[in-house]
């Protein structure tokens, strides 16, 4: 962590250096020339001054990349995978898919150790590669399993490296550590057997005999060359076993969290204890947790399961089924039980045991490292330096009792405190014999004081940026939300797609959406401004929010219980997987320097991707700039600040490009491969013509516009125009009915059987009707019966019904239309009323017969 924290202060000094040569060099170009020496004033004179020829270092061997880190390699060659998955499939479909090919290309480039030069060996073809080429031997099954095969190892390669990335400081102390225990037992062996001795006399031989395998840098170098393992030696599934227990085991304690969280959102109230121990104390210790947090964790998770288990016997905390809503109970002694998660039901216990296993799995390896001991401060994260010119005065105390007791004092030599600085003894510094060992205070109050003295206050911190990460489960929550909102719900339909569609918005679902998307704003804001006493009191806030929230109030509303709540254990687990991210980064503090950008660390081809995909978001990427300017300290005005972002978006494309370049090349003046032209030209010919004609497309597929609407009554009106309706009747109920398909089909036969030969007008009228008709289904057609008498009598006068004979006499003359009239009412799925719809039509009277 020291040579960590040297690294992101060197880099910072690099950057102002860097600043400094280009001011000084603008200085001498401006002091040279004829013309008076000239110093912007204002922020608008620096940004039209131009002077690019400042900026004139290389890029390349000037790079500001971070260095390796400086945790020695114990297994060489360990983190280099090789050809990658997508390099090997880039070099078969470069080489027209002809495998054997590939393969021999990818063997002829295995021993280079640069990536570029690998690559590039690999995707380089002869020049008289046609001329000197035999017909294969081998069959192209043959061919194609051992190219999968090669898949599959270069796949366990790549992701066996990636974890030995994730975990080289912890092989390093392991081996390390095995390595000592091992020259303990060759140098020391009889000392251990023998009762007489104690373990501070073997301490004090093994100090004399200096037996420590690492004490200086030459040992390192010297321990990197004498490796007894030797990473090139095993298989590859021997190195994906190897890379997968060395992640399991350095990473126990996160599996503990994991569990602990899994745990409490698969339970009730018995079991929230767990959780908040993670959230508010492991977490949060400095430089690790201490024993008695793991010994804590272990006595409450047996105590949760014998509870578990007392309770499935005789008739407490009896349930019939997990999911049942029990807030309606009268017996206020069995609904705080079931509240609590003491409840009867099939594997009652089963994550409570993992947890169980884990912790003690966890306490396996503590203890193989020598760590199950209380996490009290070394020298080497003493806040008071080591003067080579100093006596310093040790002591070995005992932090497991209330009261500190003295044990040893040891006034050491120069030349043996690195052997001390690197033992794991727990020691501490007197300085200038001032300091009285006993104190005053109560010891809880003086351990809570040490805990946030050293959480605040640490003299090395392991540098890591994880806001990236608490970002992510940010927006996993938000999508949890989304789709899961039946939920979450209020008594609307609890599904928000469906209420958005009907406009109906629920006011729950956009508070929701509202609180999450400022308290993306705020942990945006505490990271920017570096605020590690804000973040704290935001975390604690968060912590107490989730829980009241989750377990007691959203029940409430729900009517489920929190451990019936699928999306609500969903959203728990992720929930709390941010707070454990978002305690590590109080712990380890921010960065020197906090990149706002959260995809841009890289330049790979799926980074290119998600960034694109973030730009494309509406006013996410612009959302994003202004909490940057707001919270950044900068000269530049907003939309100055925009414009810096956008070419920062071009740079960072084109380096993208360039990338892609280097880590998938191309061999000069050789044509494209057929296989690539037809994999990348033919889908995007596709897709273009797709999205050309997909609208016209999607009417022409889709038969029905709109919803269904079925009716409910219909009124049917019959009468000559000028006279009051003859014929008035509705039909309802049984009378309207959905035609079979049976009958559909017959309609439509009939229709096509129309003759209309030597009829124009019929004809076309037909066709018209056929193409109406074929636009529905037989569920959206109707069969409506309406009786033959009229419900209402014909309101007709004397003189009106002499007109009707005269109209009767006089039909061949004249042009009278009778008008008939219907009246569709009906409801649409989501039970909102639909207003009546209304459909005249006029016939000639002489068309009809019986006139």
């Amino acid at each position: 962590m020291k040579e960590q924290n040297e690294r992101e202060i060197n880099k910072l000094r690099e950057i102002k250096n860097r600043t400094a040569t280009i001011r000084k060099r603008y200085e001498e170009q401006q002091t040279a020339g004829d013309v008076s020496y000239f110093t912007p004033e204002t922020y608008g004179q620096a940004k039209r001054a131009g002077d690019y020829y400042m900026f004139n270092y290389d890029p390349i061997t000037q790079s500001l990349d971070a260095s390796d880190d400086g945790v020695p390699e114990v297994d060489p060659g360990c983190t280099d995978s090789g050809i990658t998955p997508a390099q090997l499939a880039y070099l078969a479909v470069d080489k027209n898919f002809q495998l054997d090919k590939t393969l021999k290309a990818v063997k002829s480039s295995d021993n280079i150790l640069n990536e570029d030069d690998r690559i590039n060996k690999a995707i380089q073809r002869d020049q008289d590669e046609s001329e000197s080429l035999k017909k294969s031997e081998e069959s192209c099954g043959l061919s194609g399993i051992r190219f999968i095969l090669k898949l599959l190892e270069t796949g366990l390669a790549y992701v066996a490296a990636f974890l030995n990335r994730q975990t080289r400081e912890h092989r390093y102390v392991s081996y390390v550590l095995n390595q000592e225990k091992i020259t303990l037992r060759n140098k020391l062996g009889v000392s251990l057997y023998d009762c007489r001795k104690s373990i501070s006399d073997i301490r004090k031989e093994w100090d004399m005999k200096k037996l420590y395998c690492v004490r200086n840098e030459s040992d390192i170098i010297k321990m990197e060359n004498l490796a007894l393992t030797k990473w090139n030696d095993r298989n590859v599934i021997g190195r994906f076993l190897t890379a997968a227990g060395f992640c399991v085991s350095a990473y126990t304690d996160i599996l503990c969290y994991i569990l602990a969280i899994v745990a409490h959102a698969k339970c009730g109230l018995i079991t929230m204890p767990l959780p908040l121990m993670v959230f508010c104390w492991g977490t949060l210790a400095s430089p690790r947790p201490s024993k008695l947090f793991w010994i804590c964790m272990i006595a409450y998770t047996q105590a949760v399961i014998i509870l578990k288990f007392v309770v499935q016997f005789g008739e407490m905390g009896n349930e019939d089924s997990a999911s049942a809503t029990s807030f309606d109970d009268d017996s206020t002694f069995a609904q705080f039980l079931q509240f609590a998660g003491l409840v009867k039901m099939n594997g009652y216990a089963i994550w409570d045991v993992f947890l169980l296993f884990a912790l003690f799995f966890h306490r396996y390896y503590l203890r193989s490292l020598g760590l199950w001991k209380a996490a009290n401060v070394n020298v080497t994260f003493l806040k008071s330096s080591f003067n080579e010119e100093e006596n310093v005065e040790c002591e070995i105390k005992n932090t497991e009792l209330p009261t500190v007791e003295v044990i040893e004092t040891v006034e050491l030599p120069p030349e043996d405190r690195t052997s001390i600085q690197s033992s794991n003894h727990q020691i501490t510094v007197e300085k200038n014999n001032k300091e009285s060992v006993t104190s005053s205070e109560p010891f809880i109050k003086n351990a809570l004081r040490t805990f946030f003295e050293n959480l605040f206050h640490p003299k090395f911190r392991s540098i890591k940026d994880l806001y990236p990460f608490m970002f992510l489960m940010d927006v996993i929550a938000f999508f949890i939300v989304v789709f899961g909102y039946k939920y979450f719900g209020d008594g609307s339909t609890g599904n928000v797609i469906s209420d958005i569609s009907s406009n109906r918005v629920p006011l729950a679902f956009v508070l929701m959406m509202i609180v999450m998307s400022m308290m993306l704003v705020v942990d945006r804001g505490l990271y920017l401004r570096k605020a590690k006493y804000c973040k704290f009191a935001y975390h604690i806030v968060n912590i107490i929010f989730l829980h009241i929230w989750l377990f007691i109030f959203l029940p409430k509303i729900t009517t489920y219980q929190a451990r019936a709540n699928k999306a609500g254990m969903f959203l728990y687990i992720v929930k709390g997987i941010y707070l454990l991210i978002s305690a590590w980064q109080i712990r380890n503090g921010y960065p020197v320097l906090c990149s706002g950008n959260l995809i841009t660390h890289r330049y790979g081809l799926i980074n290119m991707v998600c960034f694109k995909i973030f730009q494309a978001v509406p006013f996410l990427y612009e959302m994003r700039t202004a909490i940057d300017w707001t919270w950044t300290d900068t000269s530049m005005p907003l939309f100055d600040y925009f414009n810096m972002e956008n070419y920062y978006a071009v740079v960072y494309n084109l380096k993208c490009a360039r990338t892609f370049e280097n880590k998938y090349p191309a061999p000069r003046g050789v044509a494209k491969a057929t296989i690539v032209k037809y994999l990348m030209g033919v889908p995007m010919i596709l897709i273009l013509i797709f999205v050309i004609w997909c609208p016209l497309l999607a009417f022409a597929l889709l038969n029905t516009i709109g919803l269904q609407l079925p009716p409910e009554s219909v009124k049917m009106s019959i009468g000559i125009e000028g006279f009051p309706p003859i014929y008035t009747i509705e039909s309802q109920g049984i009378d309207i009915s959905n035609l079979t398909p049976k009958e559909y089909n017959a309609f439509i036969s009939n229709i096509r059987n129309i003759d209309s030969i030597g009829k124009p007008y019929v004809k076309s009228r037909t066709k018209a009707a056929l193409s109406f008709s074929e636009d529905y289904t037989f569920e959206d057609v109707h069969r409506i019966l309406f009786r033959p008498e009229s419900e209402n009598m014909w309101r007709i006068s004397s003189q009106k019904l002499k007109n009707t004979k005269s109209i009767s006499k006089d039909v061949g003359d004249a042009i009278h239309f009778v008008r008939i009239e219907k009246e569709v009412t009906g409801t649409s799925e989501i039970k909102v009323g639909v207003e009546g719809s209304k459909v005249k039509g006029y016939f000639p009277l002489r068309n009809i017969p019986g006139f």
